[in-house]
């Protein structure tokens, strides 16, 4: 009998107690997943969606398809720092737009009635975060899959035909409409891309350039706007992650945040490899940004078609954390202090304070500035290409040349490598003051009480950073000074054509650096970085790329002396000559650094009404999770090994991802070729 009792008092407990989730899916759900979505239908939704609730989604147009249809991005909360989420790059792949959509309106209805989704607090974490989405990256694409041609001009019916290969059967269609693909499209090791068509094509081609598609460039642009801290793009299928590409500096933390999202979904972690396929927005936001980039394939392989609209149940119970954990993080490396808090900075040209629409910010480490407000006022010209975001100053027979997200510049056609590369905030190019100042013969002085950066274009300029070349060996000896402790070297720092030279193994004596010598060339490797320099050459190698020294590498007592500009913007360091005492002094912890963050930064809200205009955040990076052994990586993450895209055609992957679309995923599966989609 009491066990009877017993279990009629668990029946109508499980009866009167309902989860939150419950709870919510008993209201009207917007968003309907579990059909076929069409792009009008999401429009629509994101309409209905801002109008029942307005305190928390707002929606933008950030561009047009090729064939004239609005891209929208929806902003999911009210916190002034960012993460980001997209679907439907692929147009076969739209069940991402599902996903994107219904977890817009689950967080939003949870928000509304103050639940909490598991461990997480949807109103608290979204008021400190935003999650901004961009459901449907290609919805020309999406059109064509679902609808063919019926719902494009008559006069493209043969052109689109043509490049399906003769097909008006459209349900393999990946590409944006006029055959390009825009996951591989980003600027990011563009020109190796595996597996290129060549031609306008149903998958697989490039394009001739990367940001070519529109779609691409409005992403990108979008993107750049909100800087949010962590990017996850959907795709389909194999309920894989690919989650490093060049990682080297952050392979930790990333891994940290790729095992959470492993242990989330249960989606298993592609192995990183050292030549992975790029042209992917996670590729171009992890090296763009320094920051934490996933592509997330959901579904299992239903060969060269969309996933069924029978998975997305599943997909949703395997995904429905996603964007509440990025989002946290997202707002924990906003918080933790860091090297990309951005903190304003005041700037002084030849006495006058200058003031700029888009302030002077602390950035890396470095003192980023406005290119036109402050180069124009030294008396340079400016030449802005908007379709390669690069910027072209030039004063009097000198002209700097550098591209937004780049690492490296060219000075008079001269490669050099950046510490800190142009970037975008609030849409105003920001670039290294030091570097183009410097460039163009400005004296740049740092003054970290006033977090002041004083630039002088005045021919009595005091304290050059490199002193006339002295008239006599005696006077070419010179002191380095390293974080106010004079250095021991042997042989003694000199000058050499006007630039300090030093012996590159006591540069670099606390960088764990490993050196290689072969005939008249030395190797170096450290801290993720690799040099190759010749001796009475000025030709060197960093990191892959050919630079031209202004003097020559010199074999001294049998060290090698290299200038020490060659290595302070590899390791961060600011140089500053004291001409009084003969030092150069270095500062490896950099002044800049320590000026506290603004407790305000107050950012004009966003408009919850459909518009163009774009918003902004600033970021930090994270407090890594702990790290996990080699053997707990290999039992979490998929390993594979590229193929010959014609014998992987028809191959399906153990992990039922085809090798074709995984970019050279095979059945044996030892490495991962890719993270690209």
């Amino acid at each position: 009998m009491k066990w009877r009792m017993g279990l009629l008092i668990m029946f109508l407990l499980a009866f009167l107690i309902d989860t939150d989730e419950t709870k919510a899916s008993s209201k009207h759900d917007i968003v309907e997943p579990v059909q076929t979505y069409t792009y009008e239908e999401m429009v629509a939704d994101i309409k209905q969606l801002q109008a029942t609730y307005p305190e928390v989604v707002r929606y933008k147009v950030i561009g047009q398809s090729e064939y004239g249809r609005n891209i929208y991005a929806v902003g999911l909360g009210n916190g002034k720092e960012s993460v980001y989420i997209d679907g439907s790059h692929h147009a076969r792949e739209w069940l991402t737009t599902n996903l994107n959509m219904y977890m817009i309106n689950k967080y939003a209805q949870f928000y509304q009635l103050h639940y909490n989704l598991d461990q997480y607090n949807v109103r608290d974490t979204l008021n400190k975060t935003t999650i901004w989405f961009v459901p449907m990256v290609n919805p020309d694409g999406v059109t064509l899959q679902q609808k063919g041609l019926s719902a494009f001009p008559q006069s493209s019916h043969a052109y689109l035909t043509q490049i399906n290969d003769g097909s008006t059967n459209f349900k393999r269609w990946k590409a944006n409409a006029k055959g390009v693909d825009l996951n591989r499209q980003y600027d990011a090791d563009w020109e190796n891309i595996k597996y290129n068509t060549g031609r306008p094509a149903y998958k697989n081609y490039k394009g001739t350039a990367p940001e070519q598609a529109r779609e691409t460039k409005a992403v990108v642009n979008f993107v750049r706007s909100i800087d949010p801290e962590i990017a996850v793009t959907y795709h389909t299928a194999g309920k894989i992650i690919y989650w490093n590409f060049h990682q080297d500096e952050y392979f930790s933390r990333d891994q940290s945040y790729a095992l959470q999202l492993n242990s989330m979904t249960g989606y298993s972690l592609v192995q990183p490899t050292p030549n992975p396929s790029g042209g992917g927005l996670s590729d171009w936001f992890v090296i763009a940004f320094d920051r934490p980039g996933f592509t997330v394939e959901i579904g299992n392989y239903p060969g060269e078609t969309n996933v069924p609209i029978s998975e997305f149940n599943q997909t949703w119970k395997e995904n429905r954390l996603v964007g509440l954990y990025i989002a946290q993080q997202g707002y924990k490396l906003s918080q933790k202090g860091s090297e990309n808090k951005h903190v304003e900075v005041s700037v002084n040209i030849n006495g006058e304070e200058m003031n700029f629409d888009q302030p002077a910010v602390l950035m890396n480490y470095r003192t980023m500035v406005p290119v036109r407000g402050v180069f124009e006022k030294v008396g340079a010209s400016l030449t802005w290409n908007n379709t390669t975001k690069t910027a072209v100053i030039k004063k009097d027979d000198t002209v700097v040349s550098m591209t937004v997200g780049k690492s490296t510049a060219t000075v008079n056609g001269v490669s050099k490598t950046l510490d800190a590369p142009a970037t975008i905030i609030n849409s105003r190019t920001m670039i290294p003051l030091r570097f183009v100042g410097e460039a163009i013969g400005a004296t740049i002085k740092w003054d970290s009480a006033s977090r002041t950066a004083y630039i002088s274009t005045s021919d009595q300029a005091e304290e050059p950073e490199t002193p006339e070349e002295p008239t006599s060996n005696e006077e070419t000896i010179v002191s380095l000074k390293k974080d106010d402790q004079l250095m021991s070297i042997q042989p003694e720092a000199r000058i050499q054509d006007g630039t300090t030279i030093a012996p590159i193994t006591d540069l670099l004596k606390d960088y764990n650096a490993h050196y290689e010598w072969e005939g008249k060339s030395l190797h170096v490797s450290f801290e993720g970085h690799e040099l190759n320099v010749s001796k009475d050459s000025a030709q060197v190698v960093v990191n892959g790329e050919s630079i031209t020294l202004p003097t020559n590498v010199n074999i001294i007592e049998g060290n090698t002396m290299i200038p020490v500009s060659l290595i302070s913007p590899l390791l961060q360091w600011d140089l500053t000559w004291d001409g009084a005492n003969k030092t150069l002094v270095i500062n490896t912890l950099s002044n800049e650094a320590e000026a506290p963050a603004p407790e305000g930064n107050d950012t004009a809200e966003e408009p919850v009404t459909e518009t163009n205009d774009e918003d902004s955040s600033t970021e930090e990076p994270s407090d890594a999770q702990p790290e996990t052994t080699d053997q707990e990586m290999q039992q979490s993450s998929t390993s594979t090994e590229e193929v010959n895209p014609e014998e992987a055609q028809d191959e399906q992957e153990t992990q039922n991802v085809p090798a074709d679309d995984q970019e050279g995923l095979t059945q044996e599966g030892t490495e991962a070729s890719t993270s690209v989609e």
